[in-house]
């Protein structure tokens, strides 16, 4: 005699494999959003590297007229912005990169950082430095989730930490 599956059977049966794809998907695109996290994360800290590396280095581009006085890190429209400002006040604009993140710059300087040039220290708008207790926080979410971030650290000699990514 033949043995057949019964119509119940192969319902629950592929209810139970619906269930644990939907599952699997869940948890795939969430690991696909954490490495774009930490990819955007990984830019904007090499980005901030760079940028205090050009205050170190006093770095201009030829025919710039007057030494650097500091590299500023700005978000504008999006964008992850590195400007250098000479003495003289001609601004550089050194790099200018779409993030494809909310970039959120948390700083005693409105949102902005600032790498003074010869040192790559930490400063304000005012041209003054940031007293040891201060820090700055950089804080990026991705749009399509939201309850991802990561937060990167700044302290007032320029050492860059990258968090971990958090759950919010």
């Amino acid at each position: 005699m033949k043995r057949a599956f019964t119509l119940i059977e192969l319902l629950v049966a592929i209810s139970i494999v619906i269930i644990l794809s939907a599952g699997a998907f869940v948890y795939i695109n969430q690991g696909i959003q954490r490495q774009n996290l930490l990819k955007i994360s990984s830019q904007v800290v090499s980005d901030l590297k760079m940028a205090q590396s050009l205050a170190k280095t006093k770095q201009v581009p030829a025919g710039t007229t007057g030494n650097l006085k500091y590299v500023n890190v700005a978000i504008s429209d999006g964008n992850l912005v590195l400007k250098g400002v000479t003495a003289t006040g001609n601004e550089v604009i050194f790099s200018s990169k779409k993030v494809g993140a909310t970039i959120t710059i948390s700083s005693p300087s409105n949102n902005q950082l600032y790498f003074y040039a010869s040192n790559g220290f930490l400063g304000k708008s005012d041209g003054s430095f940031y007293a040891l207790n201060e820090q700055a926080q950089i804080t990026i979410t991705l749009a399509e989730a939201k309850t991802m971030s990561i937060i990167i650290t700044i302290d007032p000699l320029g050492q860059i930490n990258e968090g971990e990514v958090s759950e919010i």
